[in-house]
């Protein structure tokens, strides 16, 4: 077998402008369920009933927080020029436009939840770092199957400095927002 020529193999890494100019060509879809993680464009799972639940009750108990707080569901924030993710929930600073001027980026956003019934690897060990690095200050991860969820803030040098697993009657709350409590049982059950 011949050795082959040093070369540049590997991915092609992406920019949020060349994820954009796909979608505005219909190589991406408005169907097409997408997010840009560490320069690829990564298919999202589809959404479940359960996940589905979580979603409204989480944006339902978030929405008292208005006007304090923009409650971004589903939506993609900006990181970087390789990441544009799309977190379940986002919490982000007010503005008077709601984001309808700009992509939101790291600096507007309060809080990231992310909703994991099939996909806890995957968040935790991929997006928890993406949004350590990118200075997201409190991120919840829900592990749907087993009713945890797990709560990280603290940004500093690519993780976090305060990661806790809460469960059951255990209650949490935004950091930015300490009286706006909820069990995680009234989460996950």
């Amino acid at each position: 077998m011949a050795a082959i020529p040093n070369s540049n193999f590997g991915r092609f890494k992406f920019t949020v402008e060349d994820y954009y100019r796909m979608a505005e060509t219909g190589i991406l879809g408005p169907e097409d369920r997408v997010e840009l993680i560490n320069g690829e464009i990564i298919r999202m799972s589809p959404i479940g009933r359960v996940h589905g639940s979580i979603i409204s009750l989480l944006t339902r108990h978030f929405m008292k927080l208005d006007p304090a707080a923009v409650v971004w569901v589903q939506s993609q924030i900006h990181i970087d020029d390789h990441n544009h993710p799309q977190p379940d929930i986002t919490l982000l600073s007010p503005r008077d436009d709601l984001y309808r001027g700009k992509t939101p980026t790291w600096e507007d956003v309060l809080l990231i939840v992310e909703v994991s019934d099939t996909t806890f690897r995957y968040d935790y060990d991929v997006k928890r770092p993406l949004y350590a690095r990118g200075h997201i200050p409190e991120l919840w991860i829900i592990d749907v199957p087993k009713k945890n969820v797990h709560l990280c803030k603290g940004p500093s040098l690519g993780e976090y400095r305060i990661e806790k697993v809460l469960q059951g009657k255990q209650k949490l709350a935004p950091f930015t927002f300490p009286k706006h409590v909820i069990t995680v049982a009234k989460i996950v059950d």
